[in-house]
């Protein structure tokens, strides 16, 4: 069974623009690990 759950849009938008933010640096941070620590 599946639950929903209701947000304000605005709520949902900014869920949303914070998680891209937050992939953004992830990506950043693992692209600038790769290149100094390739061993890992």
């Amino acid at each position: 069974m599946q639950k929903m759950i209701l947000v304000p849009v605005e709520q949902y938008y900014r869920m949303i623009e914070s998680y891209d933010k937050a992939m953004e640096e992830l990506h950043e941070v693992r692209s600038c690990k790769g290149h100094e620590d390739p061993g890992r």
